[in-house]
């Protein structure tokens, strides 16, 4: 004899118990008959008898004892699929899950895109939390589901299955490619689907998250700087895939002296197409004699036309500089990926750039610029910072010596445990003859035991005279330049 599974009868108690609810409230119910791929119903809410408001929202409705697990007074937890979370998340109207209890005859209610707001689903795709809904006991649907859908009703869109690829790739990572910097392809693929808003999304996620990441990672990765590497060469792809939507790059033209960079500078907006440009004036921070240390940054958001562009650019240059011209600059141009790459510790921090013209567009390389800009500032910003060294105190201005500035930047780090940037080795190695990871190992055991500052590693004599003359020269710069500002 055929006979109907008893499931069926349990999960049409769930459907039957809200729709009775929905109608004594005098909402409009409206049961989705076609297909069961995530969401059961949809409802309408009302204000008075036969006034609808327009606002509909999706109920996905489970029904059974089974879905009710860690049970205790006040909640309980239920273990979604990361598809159902997806799908939900990515729903086009609001999303709430509906549990209910047969033998109580109760429905529990939660609203599914407040509990994967901010970066939970992401977390749970990346395996950084475990992949659960946790329903509040209280959140009764037939007491206060409706109050609280009049209270605060949203609809917040989300992105398609490209979003959901690309965090489910993140970590899915073999020893061989991750020493090669090599993403998987999967990723690759849903990077290139991803809208400008959703990879917006992901850089600040990949970002906030990336010594978590780095440490997941490295389980698989046995050495953590190619799990380090790894992190940021997403960050650089994604990067590039945004510039590449938004159509910016920049160049950076070098100058021999700064009233060269200054003349350009000056008539360098002339000559550009875009309304949306950004210019920074820029000097190297680790400069020598005979380097161009002086810069100029433009960027732009028609990139694809930067050769039209800057072409008349480079008329304008040498039309400013007479016959010296084209000896005393030259030019990089830096397309979504070269700019990528450029945004990265190693290359960026290399440069101190101050703000010249900006247009305050939202574009995210222009973002990025902004980030670089270094202002006027106080005692409670880096133009200076104090190190303390057993009993002795230093004050090291920024302005006054950047190698040694850096260094002792990198010194206060260690001593208090703070976070190591990667320009440090940079600056160890160009300027300290430090390299390699066992002598970046003794240079920290030294910085860290050091009582004095003539304990601290690869401190002299003329380090030492250095830093007292600098501490004075910087007392009288910065009064000096109060002076001025009254004046």
């Amino acid at each position: 004899m055929k006979r109907r599974n008893p499931e069926s009868k349990t999960e049409r108690e769930g459907v039957i118990h809200v729709s009775k609810i929905c109608n004594d409230s005098e909402h409009i119910f409206r049961e989705v008959l076609e297909e069961d791929i995530g969401i059961d119903a949809h409802i309408e809410l009302c204000r008075e008898k036969e006034e609808p408001t327009g606002i509909v929202v999706g109920l996905q409705i489970k029904s059974g004892e089974s879905y009710i697990r860690h049970e205790n007074d006040t909640s309980f937890t239920f273990y979604p699929s990361i598809d159902d979370l997806q799908y939900w998340r990515s729903y086009a109207l609001p999303v709430y899950l509906i549990v209910y209890h047969p033998s109580r005859h109760q429905a529990y209610w939660t609203d599914v895109k407040k509990e994967l707001s901010k970066t939970v689903f992401e977390d749970m795709l990346s395996g950084l939390k475990p992949k659960k809904l946790i329903f509040d006991k209280s959140n009764i649907l037939s007491k206060n589901f409706f109050p609280a859908l009049f209270d605060e009703f949203t609809n917040l869109g989300l992105d398609d299955w490209a979003y959901k690829v690309f965090l489910e790739s993140v970590s899915q990572v073999s020893t061989d490619d991750a020493k090669c910097c090599f993403l998987p392809p999967k990723l690759l693929y849903a990077m290139h689907y991803l809208s400008v808003k959703s990879i917006k999304v992901l850089l600040n996620y990949i970002e906030s998250k990336q010594e978590e990441l780095t440490k997941k990672i490295s389980c698989k990765i046995p050495e953590k700087s190619d799990a380090d590497r790894y992190v940021q060469q997403i960050i650089i792809e994604l990067r590039t895939e945004l510039f590449e939507k938004e159509a910016t790059g920049f160049c950076l033209l070098a100058f021999d002296a700064e009233d060269d960079r200054d003349k350009v500078a000056a008539k360098v907006e002339e000559i550009i197409t875009s309304n949306r440009y950004l210019i920074l004036r820029g000097e190297r921070i680790y400069g020598n004699s005979s380097w161009m240390n002086h810069f100029l940054l433009v960027a732009v958001d028609v990139w694809d036309e930067k050769e039209d562009t800057f072409g008349e650019l480079f008329t304008t240059i040498n039309a400013q500089l007479g016959p010296k011209g084209a000896s005393t600059y030259e030019a990089n141009f830096y397309g979504p990926k070269g700019a990528s790459i450029f945004f990265t510790p190693d290359y960026y921090r290399e440069y101190r750039f101050v703000m010249y013209r900006d247009t305050s567009d939202d574009l995210y390389l222009f973002n990025l610029c902004r980030r670089c800009v270094v202002t006027r500032v106080r005692d409670d910003d880096e133009k200076f910072i104090w190190v303390s060294i057993g009993k002795e105190r230093v004050k090291i201005y920024q302005e006054w010596d950047p190698a040694l500035y850096g260094y002792f930047h990198c010194v206060r780090a260690i001593r208090k445990d703070g976070e190591w940037l990667p320009y440090y080795e940079h600056l160890l190695d160009v300027e300290f003859d430090v390299s390699g990871q066992a002598s970046i190992d003794e240079f920290i055991a030294k910085a860290k035991a050091a009582e004095c500052l003539r304990e601290l590693p690869i401190m002299t004599e003329n380090l030492l005279r250095g830093i007292y003359e600098g501490m004075e020269w910087g007392k009288n710069f910065y009064r000096d330049q109060d002076e001025k500002e009254e004046a």
